[in-house]
């Protein structure tokens, strides 16, 4: 049987400006960095991400309209 690989985020990570859809990942400094990502299929609280990130990255999902890229964030445990 093949593993399953879709991804998905919640529905309230992504960031649109415009006509371009991204969201915030955190990288290994704690600082928040936009990317650039393709949605596929969406759904009331979340949404299949097609290219742009990759399995265990971690997204902002609270606060990302006050962010601007680079911005240091604090990692909830």
């Amino acid at each position: 049987m093949a593993r399953d690989e879709t991804l998905f985020i919640p529905r309230q990570a992504l960031v649109r400006r415009g006509q371009l859809e991204l969201v915030y990942v955190v990288n290994v400094e704690n600082r928040a960095m936009l990317r650039l990502v393709r949605i596929g299929r969406q759904f009331p609280d979340r949404l299949e991400i097609l290219a742009g990130l990759r399995e265990n990255e971690l997204v902002v999902t609270d606060g990302q309209r006050e962010l601007s890229d680079g911005d240091s964030v604090t990692v909830a445990p």
